[in-house]
């Protein structure tokens, strides 16, 4: 079972594995809530859960929070006390992660909870699996944190729609980077039509399909036997061979997943497929930076506008949102310029790719990348100005 929607504005929400050590997690919840987590393996495994029964509106004592490493509050929103204790259990524990629980909340509710700098959301009523990921996470991450184990910048680039070139983009744009020295790792997740190995001439052994199926035997041996060689100094992670319906992907196994990518990694891509999922606009939430690659073109252009009013809506941080124009024409006699797409779309314009793709589809039918077959070109330079851009 997938997990709901929890949309984190922190780069460092996905997070190292989990440690040995217990934490103790207080859940703050009606009786009749708590009911599903009495005597719950999995929420167990997780922490050491202590369940407080209180009505939703009731403030949280103290001492009913002592020790706690995580904690769980039950929020009504139609409640105005409900809300109110979540604010005042922050204020008084700013050093807690919280983790809001609610019943059918819309975006606009879970973007004003985030706001408060809550660790998550959780469903009502509770699924112990799925709050058991959501705390292994949480814990996972102060873990790290205090361990000093930065994670890697995680770049998620997607098109504005189908066929804008973010394939072509992200495998030129990794060669770039990697030719600082840095270990990068293209993710596929375009599950449905990626092609990331192919447009590189690969055919890989082992897809990510494995990596998302091995649940606890992953790690990092298991992820290096995965991972395919690109050839031009970065990893991939293929895409599956057969077509994975998108709301197939565990979000918990996917978390732990990109996690592991990032300790091992200098840096990190993602290629989403062009719909939009839960676990696709969290990570978009929870990016370093979301590139949204278009073309200078109407119908492009206004589809690139209503996935930024989506990120907007569910509240990923626009100044972690960059437009990147591809197919760009330079020049006096260009059709539609950046200057004219930043003001369709009231957005800045991060870069402009330009319009090469008679030699790009010619290296890509060989498996190979434009600067492997024409040195100098205005595409080449502008991908590697792009890439100083992400590393700067």
């Amino acid at each position: 079972m997938t997990r709901p929607i929890a949309f984190s504005a922190d780069p460092a929400f996905f997070v190292a594995p989990p440690t040995p050590s217990r934490r103790r997690l207080v859940v703050v919840a009606a009786d009749d809530r708590l009911a599903a987590l009495r005597a719950a393996p999995a929420l167990a495994e997780a922490a050491e859960p202590v369940l407080v029964a209180l009505p939703a509106a009731s403030a949280v004592p103290d001492d009913a929070l002592a020790g706690a490493d995580v904690v769980v509050i039950e929020v009504d929103p139609a409640d105005a006390g409900s809300s109110r204790r979540i604010a005042e259990v922050r204020a008084s524990h700013p050093g807690l992660p919280v983790i809001a629980a609610l019943q059918g909340a819309d975006a606009a509710t879970m973007r004003t909870l985030l706001k408060q700098g809550l660790a998550d959301i959780a469903r009502l009523p509770f699924d112990p699996a799925e709050l058991a990921g959501q705390v292994k996470a949480i814990v996972n991450q102060s873990a790290a944190l205090a361990n000093g184990r930065p994670l890697a910048p995680m770049v998620v680039m997607a098109g504005s729609n189908g066929g804008c070139g973010v394939t072509t983009v992200i495998t030129h744009l990794a060669a770039a980077l990697a030719s600082g020295g840095r270990r990068v790792c293209v993710v596929d997740l375009d599950l449905q039509g990626g092609e990331v190995a192919y447009y590189l001439g690969r055919e890989p052994r082992v897809t990510i399909e494995a990596l998302l199926d091995a649940g606890d035997r992953l790690d990092a041996e298991l992820l290096a036997s995965a991972v395919t060689d690109s050839g031009r100094g970065f990893a991939v992670l293929a895409s599956p061979e057969a077509i994975t319906p998108l709301d197939h992907v565990d979000d918990n196994r996917l978390l732990a997943l990109l996690s592991l990518v990032r300790r091992e990694f200098d840096f990190v891509l993602v290629d989403l497929p062009t719909d939009w999922t839960s676990w696709g606009l969290s990570l978009a939430a929870s990016a370093t930076r979301v590139l949204l690659l278009t073309n200078p073109a109407v119908a492009p252009m206004r589809q690139a506008k209503r996935r930024l009013q989506l990120f907007d809506s569910v509240g990923v941080a626009s100044d972690r949102v960059a437009v990147v124009v591809n197919r760009a024409e330079h020049g006096l006699f260009k059709a539609i310029g950046s200057d004219a797409v930043a003001s369709v779309l009231e957005h800045d314009i991060l870069a402009s790719l330009a319009d090469q793709e008679d030699g790009i589809v010619l290296a890509q039918n060989e498996g190979r990348l434009l600067p492997e077959i024409h040195r100098h070109t205005r595409f080449g330079t502008d991908v590697e100005a792009l890439a100083r851009i992400l590393t700067s």
